[in-house]
C-alpha cells in the first residue's frame, strides 16, 4: 500500500512553481464563474424571466452539487484527481458555451440546463481541487494549505463582484449611454447580448487552462490503495457512511454555505432596511457592503492561512464560528452602523471554515476520501436550501431578525468542530 507520506513527497518532487500557479488558476476560475452566475441573474429579471425563477435558476446550480457528487466523486476514483480537475474544465467551459448559444434563443429551460452543467462542471472541481490540496499537504498543513488556494477563488469571486458591470459591457462592445438610449425592442436584444458574451469569453479561458493542465506535469493522485486511518473500533471500514466525523462534516458544511450565500444574497436588502442603513445609505453604497463583506473574507483567508500554521484546526475552526456568530446576534439585536460592520465581519470569520471543514471531514480516510469528499460537496446545497428557509422567515419576523438562522448555522460548525470532528491522532496520519 501507498502511504500519504509517499504521496506527498512524490508530488513535491515533481511539481515546479508553474504547476502551483496552475492549481492557484483552477481555484480563481472556480471563484470568477460562480460569482459570473450572481452577478447575471439580475439581468435576466429585466426581459421577461420572474424572481421566483430566478431563485429557481439558483437553486438548480446549488442542486448540481447534491445531485452529482457521487458520480463526479466514482469518476475521481477510478480516473484520479487530476483527471477529476480536467473533467471539471472540460464540463464547465461546455456550460458556459451551451449559456451562450441557448441564451440566442432564450428558455427558461435553456438556463436550467446550462446552469445545472456548470454546477456540475464546479462539482468535480470542488471534489477533486480541494482534495488534491488536502492529500498533497502535510497533516498539521493540509488546511492552511487549502485555505491559501481558496484565497484565488475568493479574488475571483471579489474581481467580479467589483467588475463586473464593466467586464459585460466592455465584452459585448457596449457603452452604458448607448445601452440605455436604445429602443425596447433593441434593448432586449442587447441585453440577451451584453450577458451571454462573458460566458462565451470564461469558456474559452477554461478550455486554455484545460490545455495548460493536460499538458502539466502535475502528478496523478489515485486514493485506491491508501489505508484509512481513523479507529473504528475493531469494525472493517467498507462504507464512508461508516466515518462520523465525515458525516458531521457534511452537516457542517451545509450551515456554513448556507449562512454564507444567505448572507451574500440578501446584504444588500438588509443594509437598506430603514433601522440598518437605509435612512442614510445611498443604494450604490448598498453595493459596495457587498465588496466589503467579500473583501473581508480574502483578508480572513491570508491571515488564517498563517494562523493555521500553528494553531490547532479544531480551535481555530471553532474560535472562528463562535465569532461570527457573536457577530450575527449583535447585527440582529443592534441598529444602525453597528448592524452594518458587525455583518461585514462575518465575512472575515468565514473565511477559513469551508477548507477547515473539508479538512477534518476528509483526514484519515485513506481509499475513502473521494467519497468522502463527495459527500461534503453534496452539502454545499445548503447554498439553496438555507436563503430560502431564510427568506420565508423573513417574511412572518422580518429581514433583520430572521438572521437568527445565521447564527444557528455558526452554532452548529463550532459545535462540530469541538465535539463532532475528534476522529484520528492527527501524528498517525503525518
Amino acid at each position: 500500500m501507498k502511504s500519504l507520506s509517499a504521496i506527498r513527497k512524490n508530488f513535491k518532487l515533481q511539481t515546479s512553481f508553474v504547476d502551483k500557479i496552475i492549481l492557484a488558476l483552477i481555484f480563481f476560475i472556480w471563484g470568477s464563474l460562480t460569482q459570473l452566475n450572481d452577478s447575471t441573474l439580475p439581468y435576466l429579471y429585466d426581459f421577461g424571466i420572474s424572481m421566483n425563477e430566478i431563485i429557481l435558476l439558483q437553486f438548480t446550480f446549488f442542486a448540481s452539487y447534491l445531485l452529482m457528487s457521487y458520480p463526479s466523486a466514482k469518476l475521481i476514483d477510478k480516473f484520479g484527481y487530476k483527471n477529476g480537475i480536467f473533467f471539471g474544465l472540460a464540463i464547465c467551459s461546455f456550460g458556459c458555451m451551451m449559456f451562450y448559444f441557448f441564451t440566442s434563443s432564450p428558455t427558461f429551460l435553456n438556463y436550467l440546463t446550462a446552469l445545472f452543467v456548470i454546477g456540475t462542471g464546479v462539482t468535480f472541481l470542488q471534489i477533486a481541487g480541494n482534495g488534491y490540496i488536502i492529500l498533497t499537504s502535510n497533516q498539521n498543513q493540509s488546511a492552511s494549505n487549502l485555505t491559501f488556494l481558496q484565497i484565488f477563488n475568493s479574488i475571483g469571486r471579489l474581481l467580479i463582484i467589483i467588475f463586473s458591470t464593466s467586464i459585460f459591457f466592455t465584452l459585448s462592445g457596449l457603452s452604458l449611454e448607448d445601452f440605455y438610449s436604445l429602443a425596447s425592442e433593441e434593448y432586449v436584444f442587447m441585453q440577451i447580448k451584453l450577458i451571454k458574451t462573458p460566458y462565451l469569453w470564461m469558456g474559452f479561458v477554461i478550455i486554455v487552462a484545460a490545455i495548460i493542465l493536460y499538458f502539466s506535469k502535475l502528478p496523478e493522485i489515485k486514493t485506491n490503495e491508501l489505508p484509512v486511518l481513523v479507529d473504528l473500533k475493531g469494525k472493517k471500514p467498507t462504507s464512508v457512511f461508516q466515518f462520523k466525523h465525515t458525516k458531521w462534516a457534511a452537516l457542517a458544511i451545509f450551515a456554513y454555505v448556507g449562512a454564507e450565500v444567505s448572507i451574500g444574497s440578501y446584504l444588500i436588502q438588509y443594509m437598506s432596511l430603514p433601522n440598518v442603513g437605509g435612512r442614510f445609505l445611498p443604494d450604490k453604497e448598498s453595493i459596495k457592503m457587498l465588496q466589503y463583506y467579500w473583501g473581508s473574507a480574502l483578508v480572513g483567508r491570508i491571515i488564517g492561512g498563517f494562523i493555521l500554521r500553528d494553531i490547532s484546526l479544531r480551535k481555530v475552526t471553532t474560535g472562528f464560528a463562535i465569532t461570527a456568530s457573536i457577530f450575527a446576534i449583535i447585527s440582529v439585536i443592534s441598529a444602525g452602523k453597528v448592524a452594518m460592520v458587525s455583518l461585514i465581519a462575518i465575512g472575515f470569520f468565514n473565511s477559513i471554515l469551508f477548507p477547515c471543514l473539508f479538512t477534518l471531514g476528509t483526514s484519515g480516510l485513506g481509499h475513502f476520501t473521494e467519497e468522502g469528499a463527495g459527500i461534503l460537496v453534496a452539502a454545499i446545497a445548503g447554498g439553496a436550501i438555507i436563503p430560502f428557509l431564510m427568506i420565508s422567515l423573513a417574511a412572518i419576523i422580518g429581514l433583520q431578525f430572521s438572521f437568527v438562522v445565521v447564527v444557528i448555522c455558526y452554532a452548529i460548525i463550532a459545535l462540530y468542530s469541538s465535539f463532532g470532528s475528534d476522529y484520528v491522532n492527527l501524528e498517525t496520519s503525518k
